[in-house]
């Protein structure tokens, strides 16, 4: 925007003019005019017509289009404001000059001279720390813009004030009124970023571009100095809006908002090949909470509900879950080798039980079991994560036909054997053989008496016989 001051007399004596004028062009052909008109020294007022002319030199010269006279203008204590629209053929980017001719009522135009320069205000390269350059970049703090808006901060000036922060906050809502069935109130204005979209692809040679990326880049922190740790850098905090707060006593206050990520988000990599891709070295996810922190996974969809969860089983607790919480489903842990470090703890706490039976005739039921040599063939070797080579262990159907309660289904057919619920089993089959032979050992000790009683009896019997003789 040019603004020029300027001042000349009338040259028909009736009276004398100040005219101070601001011109600006906008962006359309129509701009505005505004002056100060002064009689015999003290502000005009009233109805007059202001005439303005373009001309191609500040004196002389050619007029540029045609006049436009304003008629019946309004001039308040000395102002007076005229939108003239000469065109845009007129501004071909050579110099123009303004001229301006009053008239009040009953007095003949008077011509305000000198001329007046107009200057296109798209050519006013700086205004209060915007900078437009040539190619129409725009930069806030630099004169250098890179980019099609370029904002950068400013360092902070003494050292040691902080520097100053670059906001960006949408309007508030309306406040609702006092009846909210009438008068709802309104939501915030949002802030959005939405990078460019790419490029179509060309013949045959592969996808387009793709989409410009929207980069949130916190400060560096300082260098350190000698022994002195550098200064943390800054960091980037996606932080939803609270919910609002409950209007009548039942009712419960609103939810926060939740981030939202429509594609996905790389962490520590620019090429995240899930939803959720994560890549560092040592603790690159911490899960962090007050009483109860938890995964939890809805692979059927949040209205089909939770299926499994990895986390903290309840409240306060010290113990670590891994659950899969579908009953007919199961618990899979796959590999070649699963190690345990540490004791591997069935849950068996008596308080927890009932029915309580003893296990009758354990040997018979061992004695019905077969255990085998296999190898996994490809279908049961699921993808190649169990172990290869012969195996120790049962047939599932096998035992099913004589410990069914040992044998489970999965949702995909397949059955599985509880190995650890032989234990029991086995326990009280070895229980009673050491019975039988704690009572035969009884029954042969018995029988050893007696063989001794009797050769002890044969011995002296052979003694008398030997003595007649």
């Amino acid at each position: 925007m040019l603004v020029r001051t300027f001042s000349s007399f009338v040259a028909a004596a009736l009276f004398a003019c100040v005219l101070s004028a601001k011109a600006s062009a906008q962006t359309a052909t129509t701009f505005t005019y505004q002056g100060t008109i002064q009689r015999a020294g003290a502000p005009y007022d009233g109805l007059a017509t202001i005439k303005l002319s373009l001309f191609d030199a500040i004196s002389d010269g050619n007029l540029v289009g045609s006049p436009i006279t304003f008629n019946s203008v309004a001039i308040e204590r000395g102002v007076f404001t005229v939108a003239p629209d000469f065109g845009a053929a007129v501004f071909n980017g050579q110099p123009r000059y303004l001229e301006i001719e009053f008239s009040g009522p009953g007095d003949g135009f008077s011509t305000i001279l000198p001329r007046q320069a107009i200057t296109a205000a798209p050519f006013s390269a700086s205004t209060r720390g915007i900078f437009v350059s040539a190619d129409n970049r725009v930069g806030i703090g630099t004169e250098n813009p890179v980019g099609l808006f370029d904002v950068i901060g400013a360092s902070s000036a003494p050292i040691g004030v902080n520097g100053l922060g670059l906001n960006l906050v949408a309007g508030g809502g309306a406040q609702g009124g006092s009846n909210p069935g009438l008068t709802p109130s309104t939501p915030g204005g949002a802030i959005s970023l939405t990078a460019g979209a790419g490029g179509a692809g060309k013949f045959i040679f592969g996808a387009g571009n793709h989409g410009g990326d929207i980069v949130l880049s916190a400060g560096n922190g300082g260098k350190g100095d000698f022994t002195a740790n550098g200064g943390a850098g800054g960091w980037i905090v996606l932080k939803p809006g609270a919910g609002g707060a409950a209007g009548v006593a039942s009712s419960s206050p609103g939810a926060p908002g939740g981030i939202f990520a429509d594609g996905f988000v790389g962490v520590g990599t620019n090429a995240p090949k899930t939803p959720l891709h994560v890549k560092g070295e040592g603790p690159v996810v911490n899960i962090e909470g007050t009483a109860h922190s938890y995964i939890q996974f809805f692979p059927f969809g949040a209205a089909g509900g939770r299926t499994a969860y990895v986390g903290t089983p309840s409240a306060n607790s010290l113990d670590f879950a891994v659950a899969n919480e579908n009953p007919g489903a199961t618990l899979l842990l796959t590999g070649t080798n699963v190690k345990v470090v540490g004791l591997f703890i069935n849950a068996s706490d008596a308080r927890d039980k009932h029915d309580v039976r003893a296990i009758d005739d354990a040997m018979a039921l061992v004695e019905q079991l077969k255990g085998v040599r296999y190898r996994w063939n490809e279908r049961g070797n699921d993808a190649g994560a169990l172990p290869p080579g012969e195996q120790i262990g049962f047939l599932a159907q096998d035992v099913e036909r004589v410990l069914p309660e040992l044998v489970a289904t999965g949702s995909d057919g397949r059955k599985g054997v509880s190995y650890v619920g032989v234990v029991p089993l086995l326990t009280e089959a070895v229980k009673e053989q050491a019975r039988s032979v704690a009572e035969l050992r009884a029954a042969n000790e018995a029988k050893q008496k007696e063989i001794n009683g009797l050769r002890a009896r044969l011995d002296a019997l052979e003694a008398r016989l030997s003595d007649r003789k």
